[in-house]
């Protein structure tokens, strides 16, 4: 159980991060930066001149830009992310063009009054139940005659109890 509560609370500083501030690559340079002169002095303390000792150090700490994205992409939930750029955009191209916008917005909402309608309707209709005290003596009256079936007027109408 403990291993879902780290997920969960994993999951949820990444969301966390999403939302918040963008000061992720600022932060991160400086913090970076802060890295690479402790090693970079490092270095000189053991004898090297302080151009080598900076390459030395830029050479162990390692890509400061590979190590960027991977820590972005683990420290964000990157569908969020994702949603997020394209609502921006989506926002940026409905300003540029107002009655397309109008459109798309008046398409939607019909479509999804149209569903919401249709839904409800098979939902009453056919997904509840009748609201029928006792189900078991529903009859269903069958009508038979010169326009119903094969007994061309025999018996016009008949009862058949189901259950």
């Amino acid at each position: 159980m403990s291993r879902f509560w780290h997920i969960l609370k994993e999951q949820l500083a990444r969301i966390r991060a999403s939302l918040g501030s963008r000061t992720f690559d600022a932060d991160f340079d400086e913090e970076a930066e802060a890295h690479l002169e402790l090693l970079t002095e490092r270095f000189v303390r053991r004898g090297m001149s302080p151009d080598e000792a900076r390459y030395a150090a830029r050479r162990q700490f390692g890509g400061v830009t590979l190590m960027k994205s991977e820590l972005r992409d683990r420290s964000r939930f990157r569908p969020l992310e994702a949603v997020l750029q394209d609502s921006t955009y989506v926002v940026r191209q409905f300003r540029k063009s107002p009655l397309f916008a109008i459109t798309s917005i008046l398409t939607l909402a019909l479509g999804i009054g149209a569903n919401t309608a249709i839904f409800t309707l098979v939902d009453q209709l056919i997904l509840r139940l009748l609201p029928i005290k006792d189900p078991q003596q529903v009859v269903a009256l069958v009508g038979q005659g010169q326009f119903y079936g094969d007994n061309m007027g025999e018996n016009p109408i008949s009862a058949k109890i189901r259950g």
